[in-house]
């Protein structure tokens, strides 16, 4: 019963929480496909790319995996600043920054410091971070094939009801422990 009390009580807990606020990381995900590009593609290749802003405003961590690729990696980049399905200018690109060119698969991750960088058209630092935490910046992949890109995926953050399925599972979990406690009694 005591730790049916304490799960349901995390619960509630985490029910209270901000999903944001002002000083804490801000977390977006990037579902890449083909039929995100502009123009849709059939694209077999997927990828899921993580961005955190730190409360810094300055470190940008970008993490990256894709597969499936029809023809080998070109170019890869943040784009900013536009609305899903319209096209903007690269603003930070992946090139300099270790991405693994000529595979079809692989991950990438890198931190960013990004008042040590230029962001691309000059943009400032203060606009791009406006557009990325807008939902208004994409990355996406570039090849032989799809010189436009192959696969790409609108920044965002990950969607609330992620955190929803994550307490049931909690509820889940809370009720099958005190059924369990019963059966030991």
């Amino acid at each position: 019963m005591k730790v049916f009390a304490r799960i349901m009580g995390m619960i509630l807990a985490m029910s209270a929480l901000p999903l944001s606020s002002a000083s804490a990381n801000v977390i977006l995900r990037a579902n890449m496909s083909g039929a995100n590009e502009t123009v849709p593609n059939a694209s077999p290749a997927t990828g899921i790319t993580w961005v955190t802003l730190h409360d810094d405003m300055n470190t940008l961590d970008v993490s990256m995996t894709f597969s499936g690729l029809t023809a080998p990696s070109a170019a890869a980049h943040i784009h900013c600043c536009a609305a899903q399905g319209a096209n903007a200018a690269v603003r930070l690109d992946f090139g300099g920054a270790g991405f693994p060119f000529g595979v079809t698969a692989g991950t990438y991750s890198h931190t960013f410091l990004l008042n040590t960088i230029t962001l691309g058209g000059g943009m400032t630092t203060a606009a791009f971070l406006t557009g990325l935490t807008s939902g208004l910046a994409y990355t996406n992949i570039h090849n032989s094939l799809f010189p436009g890109g192959e696969i790409r995926g609108q920044l965002v953050l990950p969607e609330p009801a992620s955190l929803a399925i994550f307490g049931l599972g909690l509820v889940g979990f809370a009720f099958a422990t005190r059924k369990r406690a019963r059966q030991v009694l």
